[in-house]
């Protein structure tokens, strides 16, 4: 029974987790006009980077990175899907 219970828990709280209609609170912070070219050249470094990785490795990369205080994001083959997520 208390196994049952634990199994009923975990799928319970995995479903409410990863369920799509989850609501998150986004604060939006102004940015200076300067900051969308500082960001798109912090991407295309970022891109440059992960690109050589997987030339080094002979692999593919999925990245995407979100900072939570200032907002700003970046990605590499973020709208492609992988078999395997990792942190």
């Amino acid at each position: 029974m208390l196994n049952k219970l634990k199994i009923g828990t975990l799928l319970l709280l995995t479903l409410t987790a990863c369920s799509p209609n989850s609501v998150h609170s986004v604060t939006s912070n102004p940015q200076p006009a300067s900051a969308p070219v500082q960001q798109s050249a912090t991407q295309a470094t970022f891109q440059q980077t992960l690109a050589n990785l997987e030339q080094q490795y002979q692999a593919r990369i999925g990245v995407y990175v979100w900072d939570t205080e200032t907002g700003h994001s970046l990605s590499y083959r973020a709208d492609e899907r992988f078999a395997y997520p990792d942190l």
